[in-house]
Formats: structure tokens, C-alpha cells, sequence
């Protein structure tokens, strides 16, 4: 049941107006469980169980944390062993095995360990995270424990942003499932932010991805200056897909009366790397800021141990993201480049903002590339791009950046204009949102097919 599908705005649409007729909010919660589990149900049923497994231990476990005066650092070992244990076992098992098996060829022994060849459960990589920050925040007294578990459980399970985030805090979204606010109307902010995503996603994800994805599936085939232009693509077809998916969420959120964190802030405008990781998935970027780089020391302990730090940190961001040495790779040399730009003062804002982009585009190849010898196939056909295209085509590929960059600012700027003639009221939503919808609906039918959400698969 993807966002853009139809059958999802039918589930939606169902939902709101059932969630809007109840009046307790007890029964609010039910139904937005329920809703939440046929919509993962719809995804991933089998898992369904796996899901409701992970809420009652870590509720349990954090109403030991409260209530312990001993072993406090056992029931926390406890979760987060169990949390990691199952990410690693179906997100990591095959991974691991294969490069177990790999070192015994190199060793000479014949014998092989069998794959584990688990399916990975939807959702995981984002809800393991949500409930071990949650048991950690208790156990730190950073977060009061929660006694209820309905409401624990929507917290982990609600719909909106189950799949592909953003990640939440127990502390940010428990609350306004205990005490919403009954005189909030945010229809029209919701209706915006759903319409915006559509449009990100239908208009301008799905048509970069018609020419991104078949280089990047065989760089071979293509010169330089194709590949070079795919490479300064894919920051803006995955910010855009990824940005899509999160506004869609926060939107139907605000519609249901709940308010999710922000995820992005115009990113690709960051005039550094460090800049960078601050306004992109920041949900990410700040659990594991608070949960790995600051536990480690952090920049406490010398610039030498801070480097540490930072290339531990970006290494398991990179893994966080999939099982395969290319994303080991990429968060390696995004922490590398990380620990370099702190020794560099760089030249004026609108060059960093250039220089900044192309660091980010040049180290997603290896992101996105499906094996580190198709990102080497990539960098070698535009290291050869002078040779390899003609001068026009090298030109395009060469100022793509900046055009790109100038034409994101602008529509960063004029989107503060679309809020502003967004509806005030309901009435004025149903209506703004009926012609926003068609209006991208037919441009979407001119256009490119629907599309998978990258983080889909993370």
C-alpha cells in the first residue's frame, strides 16, 4: 500500500473520516492501531507478528528500567541486544555469512556456511531504532516511561511514518498521544504538505528517475558526460523522492491531528558537509549523533579521537542503509571527507554551497551504485569524460551543478509563497486539495510511471 497509490488514498480517506467521527481519544488510538497493522499487514503480514513482538518486550523492558533500583544496565544490555540482534540477523545475516564464507575460500577450506536467506521485514531498520532510543531514554531518565501500552504501541506502529520514517522520539510523539490538542486544525497544513509531496515525488523524482537509473544499472554503455550528468542527478532525484515520502507523512499526520519532526532542510543548499548532515534525514543524523558519536566521546578527547568518532559514526550510518561493502565504503569516505573539511576554512558561501554538492553527488556514487566494481565502471568512464563526449555535451555536464542548485533555490524561495495561499479552513482544504490533486495527477499521467520509494528498501 504505497503513498502513491490509489488504494492508499482510499485507506487514508477512510481512516480520516472515522478518526474525525470518534470523539474519545482511547478509541482514536485503537482505531489508528488497527489502521496501522492492516497497513503493514498489506506490506508484510508474516511480520506483522515480528512488529507486535518488539512492542510488548521494549514496553516491558522500559517499565522494568523505571521501576529497577539494580541491574539497570542488564535490562538495557538486554534491549539493545534483542533490537540489534534481530536488525542483524535479518538485515545482516546474509552479509555476514558470505563474507565468512568468503574468507574460508581465501583459506582454502572447501566447506561453506548456508545463507541464512531471511526476507527483511519492512520497517525494521526505522522501528528498531525508534524503540531502542526509547529504552535508552529511560534507562538515562531522559523520558519519562510510558505506562500504557496502546499508546506505546502507536507510537512504534503509526502508519504515517512507519515505513520510511521519520524516526521518532518517545518524548516528542507519546505526549500528543496522551493530551492532542482538541482546538488544533491543521487540515491546511496537511493538505499542503501532501500535495507538495506528490508533486516532488510524481513530477520530479519519477521523471529524474527515467534517465538516473538505467546508467547507474550499466555505466558501461553510456560516456562520461552521461554518466557524469546521472551522478549530479541522483542527489536531487533521491532528496526529492525521500522528501516526498516525508512530506506526505507529516501531512497525513497533521490531517489526524499529530505533528511529526521534520526531516530535511534545503539540504542541498548546505554550505559544508557537516552543514550538510545537520539538514539532511535529520531524524537520522541526530540519533546517531546522540546515540553513537556522542556516547564515544563525541569531540571531548582531541581532534584525534573526534576523527575516530566521526568515521565510526558515518561507517554505521553507511551500513545502517543496507548489507554491502559499497555502503561500508560510502559512510567510510563521508566520514572521511567529514574529518578533512574540519581542516579546511573553504572559499566564499556560494562557492561551498558548489564545492559542498559535488562532494555530496561524487560520494553517492558509491551509495548508489549496486556493487563497488559498477561505482568503479562509473568514476572511470567520467575520469575519461574530456575524451570521451563532445565539448557541448561536456559543457552541459560540467556547469549541470550550478543550473541545477540555482533552479532548487529559487523553488526553495518560492515555496514560502504556496504556504502562504494554502486554505485556512476545512472546507477551503477539501477543495485546495480535490484541485491540487487532480491538477498533479494529470501532469503525472504526461509524465513519468509511478515509482518504488527509494528508503523502501532500507
Amino acid at each position: 500500500m504505497a503513498f502513491n497509490s490509489y488504494v492508499f488514498v482510499l485507506f487514508f480517506a477512510v481512516v480520516l473520516v472515522l478518526h474525525r467521527s470518534l470523539r474519545g481519544q482511547r478509541a482514536r488510538l485503537w482505531l489508528l492501531l488497527v489502521a496501522s497493522a492492516i497497513f503493514y499487514a498489506s506490506w508484510s503480514a508474516p511480520f506483522l507478528a515480528l512488529l507486535g513482538l518488539s512492542i510488548v518486550v521494549d514496553y516491558g523492558l522500559g517499565l522494568a528500567l523505571a521501576s529497577a533500583t539494580r541491574h539497570r544496565k542488564l535490562l538495557l544490555a538486554v534491549s539493545i541486544a534483542l533490537n540489534l540482534g534481530a536488525l542483524s540477523l535479518f538485515k545482516y545475516g546474509d552479509f555476514l555469512v558470505g563474507n565468512v564464507n568468503g574468507l574460508l575460500r581465501l583459506a582454502g577450506v572447501a566447506r561453506s556456511v548456508p545463507l541464512p536467506g531471511l526476507t527483511l521485514p519492512l520497517g525494521i531498520s526505522f522501528y528498531t531504532f525508534m524503540t531502542l532510543s526509547y529504552t535508552i531514554d529511560v534507562y538515562r531518565g531522559a523520558c519519562p516511561v510510558e505506562r500504557s501500552l496502546l499508546r506505546y504501541a502507536v507510537f512504534l506502529i503509526f502508519f504515517p511514518h512507519l515505513v520510511m520514517g521519520p524516526i521518532l522520539r518517545a518524548n516528542e510523539f507519546l505526549p500528543q498521544l496522551a493530551e492532542p490538542d482538541p482546538t488544533a486544525d491543521r487540515s491546511h497544513f496537511g493538505v499542503n504538505r501532501i500535495a507538495i509531496g506528490f508533486a516532488k515525488k510524481l513530477l520530479l523524482a519519477d521523471l529524474l528517475a527515467r534517465f538516473v537509473e538505467p546508467v547507474f544499472a550499466d555505466p558501461a554503455a553510456y560516456d562520461g558526460a552521461a554518466n557524469l550528468i546521472a551522478v549530479y542527478l541522483y542527489p536531487f532525484q533521491i532528496y526529492f523522492d525521500f522528501s516526498a515520502y516525508c512530506d506526505i507523512a507529516i501531512g497525513c499526520a497533521a490531517l489526524l491531528g499529530y505533528r511529526l519532526p521534520e526531516n530535511f532542510d534545503r539540504p542541498l543548499l548546505a554550505a559544508s558537509l557537516r552543514d550538510f548532515w545537520r539538514r539532511w534525514h535529520r531524524t537520522l543524523s541526530n540519533w546517531l549523533r546522540d546515540y553513537v558519536y556522542l556516547p564515544l566521546g563525541g569531540a571531548r578527547n582531541g581532534e584525534g579521537r573526534a576523527a575516530l568518532n566521526v568515521l565510526v559514526t558515518m561507517v554505521l550510518g553507511g551500513l545502517w542503509h543496507g548489507a554491502a561493502w559499497h555502503y561500508v565504503a560510502w559512510g567510510a569516505l563521508s566520514g572521511a571527507v567529514l574529518i578533512l573539511e574540519r581542516l579546511w576554512a573553504g572559499p566564499p558561501r556560494a562557492w561551498r554551497v558548489l564545492v559542498t554538492f559535488n562532494l555530496f553527488a561524487l560520494t553517492l556514487v558509491l551509495f548508489r551504485a549496486p556493487s563497488l566494481r559498477l561505482a568503479g565502471t562509473v568514476l572511470a568512464r567520467i575520469a575519461r569524460l574530456p575524451s570521451s563526449a563532445s565539448p557541448t555535451r561536456v559543457l552541459l555536464a560540467l556547469t549541470l551543478p550550478a543550473l541545477l542548485l540555482s533552479a532548487y533555490a529559487l523553488c526553495a524561495s518560492l515555496r514560502r509563497s504556496w504556504e502562504e495561499v494554502a486554505p485556512r479552513t476545512s472546507l477551503q482544504a477539501v477543495g485546495y486539495g480535490c484541485a491540487l490533486g487532480v491538477t498533479v495527477l494529470l501532469l503525472a499521467m504526461l509524465g513519468a510511471p509511478p515509482t518504488e520509494f527509494i528508503y523502501f528498501h532500507f
